[in-house]
């Protein structure tokens, strides 16, 4: 639960301001041009979907959630998404768009939640940013 307004307006704000989009932005397409892809280019109500929820879901509101659990959970808890993502998004592929789930993924699900297991922060000493800058 969000404690105030507030915390929630400057998770929006670094969202909104965040710098590591743009180089992306700016170099995809002359990459993309000179690589000729713009031949294969379609545009359909499908694709414009797709990239409408990965700007809305995918970008902003994934980072939205990640700048505030930076906020309020340890930072070792935080880093954790770094596997999970991957999984989430394989298991949302095979659920919502009946894409391939073989065993070689599952697999890799049962090494990357060995993973986990094996980094997982320890029980309740573990401070959040905002402590360690409270302190």
């Amino acid at each position: 639960m969000l404690r105030d307004q507030a915390e929630l307006e400057e998770a929006v704000g670094d969202a909104l301001l965040g710098r590591d989009d743009i180089l992306g932005d700016r170099t995809d397409p002359k990459l993309g041009t000179a690589g000729g892809e713009w031949s294969h280019w379609e545009y359909t109500r499908r694709s414009t979907i797709a990239v409408l929820y990965l700007l809305i879901v995918g970008s902003f509101v994934g980072y939205v959630c990640y700048t505030y659990a930076l906020k309020y959970l340890p930072i070792s808890t935080v880093a954790l998404y770094a596997y999970v993502n991957p999984v989430i998004a394989v298991m949302l592929g095979a659920l919502v768009l009946n894409e391939p789930f073989t065993p070689l993924m599952v697999v890799a699900v049962a090494i990357i939640f060995l993973a986990i297991w094996i980094v997982r922060p320890g029980s309740g000493s573990a401070q959040t940013p905002a402590d360690t800058l409270r302190n």
